[in-house]
């Protein structure tokens, strides 16, 4: 990888999608995908980049359209609405005038899931229950027909979740890029999550946190196209150090890095035992260069080996949403939706802290900060504990702090493949439960449908009581049947449920 010789900006392309919109995903809208995507095109655009060779592939949500037009119009760029795949398979076919340059970027922010045999499936603006999607790897294999884009030397950046298929959930409708000739091409593909993750999503920012980092590091480390882009993973590994859950890594990027067609190997940046340390998995012929190759080799038909393997860029991780969130985000990004409207994770420096269990409402056994600490900016969970009135189902409590805004949080879960409904039920109080604060006039619910993987789903609810520095609060969840009588918080705070205390 190492540094990029730097490309004449005249022969330097982008094709960057940005899905907002999921009409049938119910809550899984991503506000702010399209607005990344028009980042990066501001950061090409910036380094002299001709608006002609980005192509933006967007679904926007409607409240976006506004912005993005402005936006589009300073940059001299034209956005390209996409409401399906068919769609965008249409605009991917061959152009009537093939990018031909040095490097091409391509930029996807949006669901994704892993599938049976590791594949990563990028899911379309008409998703529905049959996970109408494309192949990551298949677009990949794709852009190397001469025919579509001749470009050599290929960086993908790609904000989406991995988080697992359930066997028993219905297989994903996976769309087949045309076939055709391949040529020499050199591709590095940097990705927001690994194996079994999701990709945290910042709703009260409107951006992915994995988006963030990144372009946070562009646009100040990188004045032109010569990319380091060792440099740029050291930085989205640190960004991610940290976010961890107990001993389960939340939110993990990695880096593919594969050589042209008649390379040796496919090159797989691994966890570093120390900081700064790298390891290469070669096979079958040793690797020769190292600094000054950006691209690290590999005969294109492992190529399907690669995403089996989960690689880690950080010695200890972070959190990140599309799984649970990046501490100071909200979970979002996965091929499940994120429960609006939840300030949402994606990338930032704070670093989340370790969960603190809670055995009933009130009664943290680990507090996950120092004791009478203030909670920092990031999210502060108890431990996944059964409920009372919905059998079968777990909850958890949850507290996530921005700056001065403080959002009340629940991860629900059940253990039957078979969907459940339930009402989800979130309130404040002071911390010793004998004073109920918020929502004024009872508590808030929200209809929910769970299943073993709805923890990525957060109930998220934005608490506008003025909170009073240095005073000890508790957030409560309480997950109940539909037909089942709502707690009766304002009477009895901690009467039912389990919570998560914090000092503000």
């Amino acid at each position: 990888m190492a540094e990029m010789t730097a490309p004449d900006p005249e022969r330097v392309h982008a094709l960057l999608v940005g899905i907002e919109q999921y009409p049938h995903m119910g809550d899984g809208q991503l506000p702010g995908a399209a607005a990344d995507a028009m980042r990066l095109a501001r950061w090409l655009r910036r380094r002299g980049v001709p608006g002609g060779n980005i192509r933006l592939l967007l679904a926007p949500l409607p409240g976006s359209w506004p912005e993005l037009n402005t936006r589009a119009k300073e940059l001299g760029v034209a956005i390209d609405p996409v409401t399906s795949r068919d769609q965008i398979i249409d605009r991917l076919a061959s152009p009537p005038t093939v990018p031909d340059g040095d490097v091409l970027y391509v930029y996807w922010g949006g669901h994704g899931v892993l599938d049976r045999g590791d594949r990563r499936l990028l899911l379309c603006p008409d998703d529905s229950a049959e996970r109408r999607s494309l192949d990551l790897m298949d677009l990949r294999d794709y852009l190397t027909r001469p025919d579509v884009a001749r470009c050599r030397r290929q960086v993908f950046l790609v904000d989406a979740c991995a988080t697992f298929v359930q066997a028993g959930d219905r297989r994903p409708d996976v769309a087949a890029l045309p076939a055709g000739g391949r040529a020499a091409v050199e591709q590095f593909l940097l990705l927001a999550a690994a194996a079994g993750q999701a990709a945290t999503q910042r709703g009260a920012q409107r951006t992915g946190a994995f988006s963030t980092a990144v372009m946070d590091w562009l646009e100040e480390h990188s004045p032109g196209l010569d990319t380091d882009l060792d440099a740029l993973v050291a930085h989205v590994k640190e960004h991610f150090t940290g976010h961890r859950l107990g001993n389960r890594q939340l939110q993990t990027p990695v880096t593919l890095v594969i050589k042209r067609l008649g390379g040796d190997d496919v090159e797989i940046w691994e966890r570093p035992g120390a900081p700064g340390e790298k390891r290469a998995k070669r096979a079958p012929a040793d690797r020769s260069g190292g600094a000054g190759v950006w691209a690290g080799g590999g005969v294109l038909a492992l190529v399907a080996m690669v995403a089996i393997v989960a690689m880690f860029l950080a010695d200890r991780r972070g959190a990140g949403q599309k799984d649970e969130a990046d501490p100071a985000e909200a979970p979002a990004v996965s091929g499940a939706p994120v429960t609006a409207p939840s300030p949402t994770p994606s990338p930032s420096a704070s670093a989340s802290r370790s969960p603190s269990p809670v055995a009933s409402s009130g009664t943290p056994t680990a507090p996950v900060q120092a004791a009478g600490a203030p909670l920092e900016d990031g999210e502060l969970c108890a431990g996944f504990l059964p409920t009372t009135d919905a059998p079968g189902v777990e909850e958890k409590a949850c507290v996530w702090r921005e700056g001065t805004a403080v959002y009340m949080r629940a991860y629900v879960r059940a253990a039957s493949r078979t969907p459940v409904k339930v009402k989800v039920y979130l309130w404040l109080s002071l911390r010793d439960g004998n004073k109920y604060l918020y929502p004024a006039g009872g508590v808030t619910s929200r209809d929910v449908t769970v299943g073993p993987q709805t923890e990525r789903e957060p109930v998220t609810e934005k608490v506008t009581l003025p909170l009073k520095p240095g005073t000890e609060y508790e957030v409560h969840v309480s997950t109940k049947l539909p037909n089942v009588s709502p707690p009766n918080a304002p009477n009895n705070p901690a009467v039912t449920g389990h919570g998560q205390w914090f000092k503000y």
